[in-house]
């Protein structure tokens, strides 16, 4: 296992990945909400569908950066 850097590092470099994937995040519970909210109702399932989509595709790219398979 490797040493968890301490926030004060000063030579930590900031990851080039953390704004896509906030977008990301941000992007699913969008259309989730939206799936839920919007009234129509054959655009409900694909809202949520995608919603859940970018979700999963969220925690599993988390997961790769940390090591966690």
């Amino acid at each position: 296992m490797a040493p968890r850097r301490t926030v004060n590092h000063q030579k930590r470099k900031p990851s080039p990945y953390r704004l896509p994937l906030v977008l990301l995040g941000a992007a699913g519970v969008l259309l989730l909400l939206l799936g839920v909210l919007l009234p129509v109702d054959g655009w409900k399932v694909l809202l949520i569908a995608l919603g859940l989509i970018l979700l999963v595709i969220l925690q599993r790219a988390v997961m790769d950066r940390r090591g966690g398979g």
